[in-house]
């Protein structure tokens, strides 16, 4: 016999899934994405089949299970998906009027967190789109009187947007914290 499940009763019974259940489905996730050649890491599909909000309690937990999944690579899977050099040309749809590279570096780790500084490669520009389309170095615009502290702030932004792009926290099970931009 087969039994029809309405979306509404799928939701209810993924929502009762037990915190035991959601990490083994987790774990067998984790070794399909390896089968198929892949990093393991959190999807929208795994969020979705195991029933839990992105962002909510319960995710929190799913981020634990891939640290701990990673076990021994998981300071070498941090390493690779986070220190780098980013380019805000790769990023043109967060970028805006910004051109500059920055290099991440890892401060410390905190339980579920990465604390990072980003260090601003010095030849970025920024262009004035408010003012009157000006193009200036971005180290400069950044201690200019008048427009600096929204310069610096919209800098932050852009950082913090492209490392939620990268969905660096899917890969690491870590939280990003930028602590400290270098200019």
């Amino acid at each position: 016999m087969r039994y029809i499940i309405s979306e509404s009763q799928h939701k209810i019974i993924l929502n009762e899934i037990s915190g035991e259940a959601m990490r083994k489905v987790a774990k067998a996730w984790f070794k399909m994405q390896i089968s198929q050649g892949k990093d393991p890491h959190i999807t929208d599909d795994l969020i979705a089949f195991v029933g839990i909000t992105p962002w909510g309690y319960r995710f929190v937990e799913l981020l634990e299970t891939l640290r701990h999944f990673l076990k021994d690579s998981l300071l070498q899977v941090v390493k690779n998906k986070v220190e780098r050099t980013y380019d805000t040309n790769d990023y043109p749809e967060i970028s805006g009027g910004y051109d500059f590279k920055f290099n991440v570096i890892i401060k410390e780790f905190e339980a579920d967190r990465l604390i990072i500084n980003a260090d601003i490669i010095p030849g970025g520009k920024v262009t004035l789109i408010m003012t009157n389309g000006e193009t200036m170095d971005l180290i400069q615009a950044v201690w200019d009187n008048f427009i600096g502290d929204e310069i610096y702030i919209e800098v932050v932004d852009i950082i913090n947007d492209i490392l939620e792009k990268e969905k660096i926290v899917y890969y690491t099970g870590y939280l990003i914290s930028l602590n400290k931009i270098n200019f």
